[in-house]
């Protein structure tokens, strides 16, 4: 039978906690094992509380032979934490010391950078804990604080032996497959905080699943880092978002009617006036967090880490101070964004680069025109395409300085 297009399935009756809670039991009835993926944000802090209180209803997970194993916590460390973020992961590993374990991953993962083009190793990135620029750390290495005193944490750095044979193509989720792939039994599950209602690429994304969970045979067996692991039939592996179907306020609700702890950095956010949807605990270094101007109302509850901040990049001062007007193009009062794109266009001096982004903006016009007879907005968000003229100036204004913007 020809496969039609997946359809999300829908929740049956009942509240979001209440389907969640019927997620996270379907998971003990039919899996052995349990990563999650956490950052310790809200999404994956409300996950990692799901998966507490699965562990009070059913009990722990256990290997063939009947003893208790703990579940396997994936933390991604790029140098940055608020205070408040590593108060609540060490509070969480205080609580749970015997259920939880931690695999620390201090890697140079590939970044983004907003002040592109003022770095000496790569002008478009950054690599956290790069040995190579050991005095640029934001902080002191993992292995060099307490954590690594803990029972309950494996700090796992680019000559560890589960991931040493990777090549050094490192990415989030290379590093998380060759992780899981290796420590994997035959019923292996991996949870993420992810929410439909963060952003249309992530309600997209999970459209695109057909359900909130997703299997091996679908994606991870086709990855060359554990196609030889997890074998051509991808065994019983399984990644899902339990709460992908919760908005803003069912999450803050949730956590205030059970008591769950959160992150206290959401309290700063809350009195800066931030909307639920705009808090972050990522590094400020990044493209949205700069553009939003987060960095610069962040020195208020933060005066004594400021400096550090912008002191860890090239150019982050002015970053931090004029926010996306600092890193992004400016298009001129007397012209349209559609009239300033033409106007960078022009001025690429490599005739094949011009005429290569010539072609991805006709490209881009052609699809949008395909699926709409709107004209393309010269600086909102298109809502079928979600372009606009100003994404296309962006596009071009990142090929023409190398700086990147976040806009493209």
């Amino acid at each position: 039978m020809k496969q039609g297009r997946k359809k999300m399935v829908l929740p049956e009756k009942g509240t979001v906690l209440d389907e969640a809670r019927r997620r996270m039991d379907w998971v003990w009835e039919n899996f052995d094992q349990l990563w999650i993926s956490f950052s310790g944000g809200k999404d994956s802090g409300a996950v990692l509380s799901m998966a507490m209180d699965a562990w009070d209803r059913n009990g722990p997970f256990t290997d063939e032979d009947g003893n208790e194993t703990r579940i396997n916590i994936l933390h991604f460390d790029d140098e940055f934490h608020y205070p408040e973020t590593v108060e609540y992961i060490e509070r969480i590993m205080d609580r749970n010391g015997d259920r939880l374990k931690f695999w620390w991953c201090a890697i140079p993962i590939k970044y983004g950078l907003v002040t592109s083009g003022l770095e000496e190793n790569d002008s478009k990135y950054w690599y956290p804990w790069d040995p190579d620029h050991e005095d640029e750390w934001f902080r002191q290495h993992p292995f060099e604080e307490d954590l690594a005193e803990r029972d309950n944490v494996e700090i796992v750095t680019p000559e560890h032996e589960l991931i040493d044979k990777h090549g050094g193509d490192w990415k989030h989720k290379h590093i998380a497959t060759r992780l899981i792939a290796q420590q994997a039994v035959e019923r292996t599950m991996q949870l993420v905080g992810v929410r439909t209602s963060e952003s249309l690429n992530r309600h997209t994304a999970l459209l695109g699943t057909g359900d909130w969970r997703k299997g091996a045979k679908e994606r991870w067996v086709d990855t060359k880092y554990a196609k030889d692991i997890f074998g051509e039939d991808g065994r019983d592996f399984t990644s899902g978002h339990p709460v992908y179907d919760w908005h803003d306020r069912d999450l803050w609700a949730i956590h205030e009617e059970l008591g769950w702890d959160y992150n206290h950095a959401y309290d700063k956010f809350h009195q800066l006036g931030w909307a639920p949807g705009s808090m972050r605990t990522g590094n400020p270094w990044g493209y949205m967090a700069v553009q939003s101007g987060d960095p610069q109302d962040t020195r208020h509850h933060w005066a004594e880490h400021y400096d550090e901040w912008i002191g860890r990049h090239a150019g982050m001062d002015t970053a931090f101070s004029w926010g996306g007007d600092a890193v992004g193009p400016m298009c001129p009062e007397d012209k349209t964004w559609e009239e300033y794109t033409a106007l960078l266009l022009n001025n690429i001096e490599d005739e094949h680069t011009q005429e290569r982004m010539t072609k991805l903006i006709e490209g881009r016009l052609e699809r949008h025109y395909d699926t709409t007879r709107s004209k393309l907005p010269d600086s909102g968000q298109c809502e079928i395409c979600s372009l606009s003229w100003r994404h296309m100036a962006s596009s071009v204004f990142e090929e023409v300085y190398g700086i990147r913007t976040g806009q493209s």
